[in-house]
């Protein structure tokens, strides 16, 4: 795994004196009165930022304990084949995003026009993202699933639509792929449940919320957000492929995709467009 920081401050928040000391470290990142840096936070210019920066008493924006001196930066985890392969649940988005949605009742939504939409579904594709509304898979791919008899993996019929009409139509080609599995909640020492107030969430159910990245550095607004179980939450589990996480924290509010290593190879060995990351287990 490798981390990638992104840091942006202005003039104005630290200073004209610790902004040219910014500019000095590293000039590129001055854009008249802002200044970004981007790149490894191994790097040298990373980390020589960050040392000034702490030097002087400046730290990353944290909703959960905001102090003046803040600065906001992000952070991208990536993850290379070696990684994926050793994790034992991995979180699931298909790489292809078509346009789609969900009905009144629940239904997803495809479209498939290409001179409809933008984003419609790519000829041949089997495996996309119904506008983050849920997962959309061929016939060809249900069928392989069903032969491999994959835990916990339900298929629904969706709604195939050339534009976002009034009148869609069910196809049997297609069908959303989801999950009769819940998991466990997640760790609560690692991730941390907001609402729209930026204040801990209280679990009423009619309240929107979303997750943050995490309450220490290197762990500051990381997106997208790492997924951490409790170890014994994680043993205590029935096998399974396919689930769904607890909270509501991927698109429309929905939940997010979680599958197991034997899925991830299927994916890999079928060619299918998938983006992994994996989920983290946290030691209780």
């Amino acid at each position: 795994m490798k981390t990638f920081i992104k840091i942006h401050t202005g003039r104005d928040e630290v200073g004209d004196v610790l902004f040219e000391r910014l500019c000095k470290i590293y000039p590129p990142g001055q854009k008249r009165n802002g200044f970004s840096i981007e790149g490894d936070s191994t790097s040298e210019d990373s980390q020589a930022v960050l040392a000034c920066l702490s030097l002087e008493g400046w730290k990353p924006i944290n909703p959960l304990a905001y102090v003046p001196r803040s600065f906001w930066m992000g952070v991208t985890h990536v993850f290379d084949d070696h990684d994926l392969a050793q994790a034992q649940y991995l979180v699931l988005t298909p790489e292809i995003y078509c346009d789609g949605g969900r009905t009144k009742e629940g239904m997803v939504i495809l479209v498939s026009n290409p001179s409809g939409a933008d984003n419609a579904l790519p000829p041949g594709e089997e495996f996309v993202s119904a506008g983050g509304a849920g997962i959309a898979v061929s016939e060809r791919v249900r069928r392989l699933m069903e032969i491999g008899a994959f835990g916990h993996v339900v298929f629904k019929e969706l709604l195939l639509t050339e534009t976002f009409g009034p009148d869609p139509r069910i196809v049997k080609p297609f069908w959303q792929m989801t999950s009769d599995f819940i998991m466990p909640s997640l760790s609560p020492q690692k991730c941390v449940l907001l609402d729209e107030s930026n204040k801990p969430y209280d679990g009423d159910p009619a309240k929107p919320y979303y997750l943050w990245g995490g309450v220490e550095v290197p762990d500051v607004l990381v997106k997208p957000v790492d997924i951490y179980y409790k170890a014994s939450d994680i043993a205590a589990l029935e096998p399974f492929d396919l689930a769904l996480t607890r909270e509501r924290i991927g698109g429309y509010g929905l939940p997010l995709h979680i599958i197991s290593q034997r899925f991830y190879q299927f994916c890999v060995s079928k060619g299918l467009k998938v983006n992994c990351r994996p989920v983290f287990i946290d030691s209780d």
